[in-house]
């Protein structure tokens, strides 16, 4: 199908959704916000991979491109896209280790929003890009927060791994590593290569840099660092400056993964072929419009649907959705579109900040 005519058929379903108007007013604000910027050649640098290029060709041309990513970053920055209304309630987290996880293969996971998910599987308990500390930080600014929260770092159970997928500022958060490392000095962190510096600077005593392919093992459980289609860009005007890997973390009776943000490729379904099926997928959902800007970089919840069937993945929780304003999305479009594309499809779950699953 041709770039205009899936634009049209973007547009016709756009224009049937009251979201999206939402989603209009927010882009035509944020124009007006940046564009004197955006003209002046301030441009944000497009994701290429080093794994496979994405071809899709919705994808807008250069330099439209740049500049639209220039105005999205832009949006994002001065808190456009978090004129929704309010931030909402997040629910308590359960401090309940999985007695059983140990006795017969229980999974128990615990979201404590965006990409940050408690564990317990093989009777580690590990935590993912946890973003949990309060307060804003320069070492690590974060987008406008959607949610009332309180600094989760004091109220963590007893964790024993804390898993990064990439050095993004709202995956890799210097605050809440630094006070993970001041409560718990003998967890282990696993991270892509090239962000070791960063634990260790945070505290972290037991620092592993795994690379794409390779494993690391703690107690019962392996540590697989597999693709992702993304990158790190720790910076404020996204210039890519590092890479994004996947985990997958398995025992001899089971098979998590953990997607903490990536585009949809066909590298999914060679992991699936060469490594599924996974009990559970932990898959991104939100921060995926302006589709036509970022889809390079940011699943959308229809393909997450797809990358959900080629890893052979018996049940998926949607993350990275709901909780900064990264997208001009209302709050819970990721999570409905995420259900629906799975209705009749697969076993799709979303839950409330705080809210666990167990897998018997």
């Amino acid at each position: 199908m041709s770039t205009k005519r899936r634009l049209a058929c973007r547009s016709v379903d756009i224009s049937k959704s009251g979201d999206c108007v939402i989603c209009r007013h927010r882009i035509s604000l944020c124009a007006l916000v940046v564009l004197s910027l955006s003209l002046a050649g301030c441009l944000t640098t497009p994701s290429s991979s080093p794994l496979e290029p994405l071809t899709d060709e919705s994808l807008a041309p250069e330099p439209i491109r740049s500049l639209g990513l220039a105005i999205h970053s832009l949006c994002i920055l001065s808190g456009v896209y978090a004129l929704d209304g309010g931030p909402t309630n997040d629910a308590p987290v359960s401090d309940e280790r999985s007695r059983s996880s140990r006795r017969n293969g229980t999974v128990r996971a615990t979201w404590l929003g965006h990409s940050s998910m408690l564990l317990d599987v093989g009777g580690v308990r590990i935590l993912t890009d946890p973003v949990l500390a309060d307060g804003a930080s320069l070492a690590s600014p974060l987008p406008p927060i959607l949610v009332r929260r309180q600094d989760r770092t004091a109220n963590l159970p007893q964790l024993d791994a804390v898993v990064i997928s990439h050095g993004d500022y709202d995956h890799l958060h210097e605050p809440s590593l630094r006070a993970i490392a001041s409560r718990f000095p003998k967890a282990t962190i696993f991270l892509p290569e090239r962000l070791g510096h960063l634990a260790r600077a945070a505290g972290f005593q037991r620092v592993r840099e795994v690379a794409v392919g390779s494993s690391s093992q703690l107690g019962r459980v392996v540590f697989t660092a597999l693709p992702a289609l993304h990158a790190t860009r720790r910076n404020i005007v996204g210039i890519v400056d590092g890479g994004a890997v996947s985990w997958e973390f398995r025992t001899r009776s089971r098979r998590v993964l953990f997607v903490g943000d990536t585009a949809y490729g066909p590298v999914f379904k060679r992991i699936g072929c060469q490594r599924g099926p996974y009990d559970l997928v932990l898959v991104p959902i939100g921060a995926s419009e302006p589709h036509y800007f970022v889809g390079d970089m940011h699943i959308s919840p229809e393909d997450a649907v797809r990358l959900v069937q080629d890893v052979r993945a018996a049940v998926a929780i949607g993350i990275h959705w709901g909780t900064f304003a990264l997208s001009p999305e209302p709050r819970e479009a990721p999570a409905r579109r995420f259900r629906k594309a799975a209705a009749g499809r697969i076993d799709a779950r979303t839950l409330r900040i705080g809210d666990s699953l167990v897998l018997p």
